[in-house]
């Protein structure tokens, strides 16, 4: 298979044309591509150090048998692997746009397996944001409050728009008011809104702001939300002063 996969180059695949996809992978994998979904199976259970690669082939795949491919992807996201598990939130990053209804069943099994839905607890995928709104409350119409649970700590923060306007991102609003009273919703929402963020310059002056920023919320409409606000505003005040100390004792401010 790797002699005649290696002519083929990642420009040359770009350029050929979506219905010639199908007839290329035939050629190199025989006409069911059995060999192909074999090899991609395979390399979930024992990565090698070719991710970009295996997600370059398996993008490809997708278009031919695109249920198939969607539910590899969702694997290979939370594989043990760290640099494969990158290149699968990529590559969902796309399927998600292409394909969200398949992808988010794909998703969705592994949100609600128990050998996977751990994952959605401790990482922060930044796609999940990015299903359509449709998709998303479809298939939690379904699944219930274990699938609120499993997005929750995904969801984006309300924010001020480039006016100064209070903004509750549609989803958000959707999960933080249709699953209100559930109390592990909201923590693990309350878990991700500051999860794998970045800060620049001084923490305490950052914190400082997110906690101005969260008080325009105070009076919002959802009980939620105004939760949020009173524990974020609580926080960024201790962390400012806590940070701020420190960052005066080295001469950062």
């Amino acid at each position: 298979m790797s002699s005649r996969s290696a002519r083929v180059s990642d420009n040359q695949i770009n350029r050929i044309l979506p219905g010639e996809k199908s007839a290329l992978l035939a050629q190199i994998f025989g006409d069911k591509l059995e060999d192909l979904w074999t090899l991609l199976e395979l390399f979930v259970a024992h990565p090698a150090r070719e991710e970009f690669w295996f997600a370059k082939v398996l993008q490809v795949a997708t278009e031919v048998d695109v249920a198939r491919g969607c539910e590899i992807a969702s694997q290979v996201m939370v594989s043990g692997s760290f640099p494969l598990a990158q290149e699968g939130e990529k590559l969902l990053g796309q399927l998600v746009q292409t394909y969200p209804e398949q992808a988010m069943e794909a998703i969705g099994r592994r949100m609600t397996d128990d050998a996977t839905k751990n994952q959605f607890f401790i990482r922060k995928f930044s796609f999940v944001s990015a299903i359509p709104f449709e998709v998303v409350t479809a298939w939690l119409a379904r699944v219930g409050v274990t699938g609120a649970r499993a997005f929750a700590r995904h969801l984006q923060a309300p924010f001020l728009d480039d006016r100064g306007q209070p903004q509750v991102p549609q989803l958000t609003e959707f999960i933080l008011t249709r699953f209100e009273d559930d109390e592990r919703t909201f923590s693990e929402f309350m878990a991700g809104v500051h999860s794998y963020q970045g800060y620049w310059g001084s923490y305490a002056a950052a914190r400082e702001k997110e906690g101005l920023q969260a008080k325009a919320f105070l009076t919002h409409r959802m009980r939620r939300v105004r939760e949020w606000v009173l524990l974020e505003m609580r926080q960024a005040e201790h962390d400012a002063k806590i940070h701020g100390i420190r960052e005066d004792e080295i001469g950062l401010r």
